[in-house]
């Protein structure tokens, strides 16, 4: 709401990741493991949940702050798309028309979203329509604002 603070994209991310955090740990003890972890088992769960979960969560809000809501989630819309992807690289799962037909409509609709292509694009214009001043002149706003 308008009467809300406002939060910087790093803030948000670190306070949310360190919430659910706390979550996990208070409910540790109504769900016991059926066996005990060894060092690779810990390893796996640090490497998924502070490199791949956590480092993509700071550049998402990264993104946020530099693009802006909507073209930074709109990389949400290609999850599917690289699932498939994924699934027919690594798994040989089949891929019929239908899946090729759905997955062209949520490019073109993310490209729609973005603006992608715009008028303009081609020479003297910067990639996704922001320029590197706008995105100094955005991050300078954001620190004025936060009093850094």
């Amino acid at each position: 709401t308008k009467a809300a603070r406002e939060v910087d994209a790093s803030s948000n991310a670190h306070g949310s990741m360190w919430a659910a955090l706390m979550f996990i740990l208070a409910a540790v003890p109504f769900f016991p493991a059926n066996a005990p972890a060894d060092v690779h088992v810990i390893g796996a769960v640090v490497a998924l949940g502070v490199v791949c979960t956590g480092v993509a969560y700071l550049l998402q809000f990264r993104l946020i702050t530099d693009l802006g809501p909507v073209r930074a989630l709109t990389v949400t819309f290609l999850i599917p798309v690289f699932g498939v992807l994924w699934g027919y690289a690594f798994l040989v799962e089949p891929i019929g028309w239908y899946t090729v037909a759905g997955s062209m409509i949520v490019i073109l609709g993310t490209a729609l979203v973005t603006g992608f292509p715009s008028k303009g694009c081609g020479a003297g214009n910067h990639r996704w329509g922001v320029s590197p001043s706008d995105r100094r002149r955005t991050r300078q706003e954001n620190n004025r604002r936060r009093g850094a």
